[in-house]
This record gives structure tokens, sequence and C-alpha cells, in this order.
């Protein structure tokens, strides 16, 4: 199956241009500093700019690209407590400044680094987007928005594209710069690079109720259609006396009443979640045994 190109991940870069694995207003490139100088100069065009998405939630709803969507977070929690929209689905490359890691006491310079991986196959590819978090702030309250950063022409390597305010916000300082380079790699390695990424809203959540009647009878649950599959023949059973067995123990431990609706049991299958458009990733499934 081909995947549509799309740049998806990201590397945080250390003062000596090493990289570090974990990726409307003008922007500028940094052009390539020989190894003596001990700054990289700015060279300003109009070769990139970002558009402001507004809120993360109205982002996605209203994003009508190539999916999946991919997303840069600077998040420090990947849960999906944390980032699941409803009805949404997506997934992020996590990624922390590097001086954060190596000097977490020390001010800030005013922007973030980062590098952004390709396929090798993928490096002409036109006009790419990258959309990239934001922590801002409204008066006091902290939200997250999105940046869309488009690029007019191929991507250049060896360049430092830079994006005025795009980084995270400090209530201090100000909105960051964000510092974006790119690099390619052959498609394997690309691929087991973004096997590290987060899916979310590819999972399925299934409660199943029973009552009386079912602990006497016993339950079948059929597992969902495996992406490529008509219909899944397979499942699972649990016998009368096993459901029997689980409400009573249950009971004991909780020390609840018969009106009392207790999860019984709790389970996770793995790639029988909804597939991603490119077929990269399936989701899981988590079913809950609920008793009332």
């Amino acid at each position: 199956m081909k995947i549509k190109p799309e740049p998806a991940s990201a590397v945080d870069i250390n003062e000596a241009g090493e990289e570090v694995l974990h990726s409307s207003k003008t922007a500028s490139r940094v052009g390539k500093a020989p190894k003596s100088s001990p700054r990289t100069p700015l060279k300003y065009d109009n070769s990139c700019f970002s558009i402001f998405k507004g809120p993360i939630e109205y982002a996605v709803e209203s994003y009508d690209g190539p999916r999946p969507l991919t997303i840069f977070s600077m998040s420090s929690d990947d849960s999906p407590d944390l980032h699941e929209i409803p009805g949404q689905r997506f997934r992020k490359v996590f990624y922390r400044d590097e001086m954060d890691i190596i000097h977490p006491n020390a001010s800030r310079r005013g922007h973030v680094k980062l590098t952004v991986f390709v396929a090798s196959q993928d490096e002409e590819c036109p006009n790419p987007r990258l959309y990239v978090e934001q922590r801002v702030y409204r008066g006091n309250r902290e939200m997250t928005v999105i940046q869309e950063l488009v690029f007019r022409t191929n991507i250049q390597k060896g360049v430092e594209y830079v994006f005025k305010g795009c980084g995270d916000e400090d209530l201090s300082t100000g909105k960051q710069d964000l510092h974006v380079r790119f690099h390619s790699l052959e498609q394997n390695t690309f691929d087991s690079y973004m096997s590290h990424a987060r899916y979310y809203g590819f999972d399925r959540n299934v409660d199943l109720r029973i009552d009386k009647n079912i602990l006497k009878d016993g339950l079948f649950y059929r597992f969902p259609s495996i992406p490529g599959n008509v219909q899944s023949s397979s499942g699972i059973s649990f016998k009368g006396g096993e459901l029997q067995s689980l409400l009573e123990a249950k009971r004991k431990q909780m020390g609840t009443g018969d009106d009392q609706v207790l999860k019984l049991l709790s389970m996770t299958f793995p790639g029988l979640g909804h597939a991603t458009e490119n077929g990269f990733h399936v989701g899981a499934l988590h079913l809950r045994i609920l008793y009332h």
C-alpha cells in the first residue's frame, strides 16, 4: 500500500547542531553556517509563513487535508484523557526542546528548535505543510492552539526556517520563535521512527451490560471486523458460572448491594480498533463488562 507523502516526526537540535532524537506572518530562513561561526546567520524571505488555525479542537474538526492529520506537540503528557477530542482522529509526535533537558534551569533563549523527519522519497514533496501545537495564554488561562506552517517551495536541507512567535508563550517573555529544519530518512527507518507516534480517536470503547438472565445463560461477544475482512468470525465468550463468580468476588471486594452497577472485568485487544487511512496503524478495542 502506497503511503501519501507527509512530514511526520521531530527531533531537537543541540547547540553543536547535532540531532537529539525524540516532531499570517512571514517566516525566515537561517542559512547553514561554517563550523567556525559561533552563530547561524539569518536570511529573511517569504518562502514560508504561518497561519493561525485557532483552538486545537476547532483546527482538528475543520481539517480537510491528507489523513491521518499529524500534529507536533511539546506536551510532557501523552495520555488519551488529555489529548483526545471526541469524534476526531489524528496522531501526535511529541518532542522537547533539548535545552530544557540539558539546562532545565537556564533562562529561555527566545526560540525552540526541532528537526522534522521525512522519508527520503518524499523530499521533493511540493509545498509541504506542518501542524504544530502552541501553548498561549488568554489572560491567566492557558490554552492550546494550532499553527499551520506553510512552505511555498520544496523543502531545503541545511536550512533553518524561523517562524516568528510560533513557539510556546512564556508569561514573562512572550511567545518564542520556532526554528524548523528538515532531515530525510530511508523509508524503513522512517516507518520505524513513526511507530512511536501516538494515535488518538482510533480505539474502540465497548461496554457490555449484563443482568441476572445473562448470568444464567452466559455471554458471547463477536469482535468487530478486522480491516480488510467483511466480518469477523472470532470473539470471546464467558460461561454463566464464570460471570457469577466474578460478580460474587466483586461484591465481596467492594461491599456493595444488588442495586449497584459493578465493573466485573476490563480487557484490551490491540489491533481491533479503527485503522488509519494509510493503513499504518490500527487502534485497540477496550472492552468492559458491567453488571446491573
